[in-house]
């Protein structure tokens, strides 16, 4: 856990953040690797654990917190990311788990349990397609290319919501943003620098073309 704290300090976070959700991520993270052992949840251990999904997740945090981001929905979270550290950090936000692994939603229905986040945590066990509830934020991490998966996407974002795309190099996101231009209204692609990780890494903010 060495990388952990100096990771956090040199992402900008608010300095009030980092004490308390340093227990919390610890302990997150030790479940992880117990569960991981079985399970099989995530390919990582370790300090690459630490480096390529907590740090990359509480990258897009200083982006998150500067929308509006009363509900929060993290589509694929797999084994948890970047939702819970979302939700450690933003604790006046309501988030949503989207998983529909059986084995990753029940760890992740452990993880809101151990981190006492029932009363604003949930775990959502369907596919994509299947949500019906609208959300401040989408966001969504280590997802395939946009095109096909955007319309379902911005779907679920509420009037004048924001879908935040956590992607890698710049080259590929513009591409992927001119295939779905005419859905639409806004985008900004911000670079992010996250510590111990040489890949290049980008936080994309979409505003949704409204329809209808």
């Amino acid at each position: 856990m060495s990388l952990l704290r100096p990771g956090i300090e040199r992402l900008g976070l608010d300095a009030h953040l980092i004490d308390p959700i340093l227990a919390s991520i610890e302990a997150y993270l030790d479940e992880l690797e117990l569960w991981n052992k079985r399970r099989d949840l995530v390919n990582a251990s370790g300090e690459q654990l630490i480096v390529k999904h907590v740090l990359d997740s509480l990258a897009g945090v200083p982006f998150l917190s500067a929308l509006p981001h009363e509900t929060i929905v993290d589509v694929g979270s797999g084994a948890g990311f970047p939702g819970v550290p979302i939700a450690l950090c933003l604790t006046d936000s309501a988030v949503s788990l989207v998983e529909r692994s059986a084995k990753r939603a029940a760890f992740l229905r452990n993880v809101v349990l151990m981190l006492d986040l029932r009363d604003r945590v949930e775990v959502i066990e369907r596919d994509l397609g299947q949500i019906d509830a609208r959300y401040s934020i989408v966001t969504f991490r280590a997802f395939r290319g946009l095109a096909a998966f955007a319309p379902a996407l911005f779907a679920l974002a509420a009037d004048r919501g924001t879908v935040v795309a956590y992607k890698g190099r710049r080259s590929v996101v513009e591409r992927e943003l001119a295939e779905i231009g005419e859905l639409v209204a806004m985008t900004e692609v911000h670079p992010v620098s996250v510590p111990g990780l040489e890949e290049e890494r980008t936080i994309v903010i979409i505003k949704p073309r409204v329809t209808g």
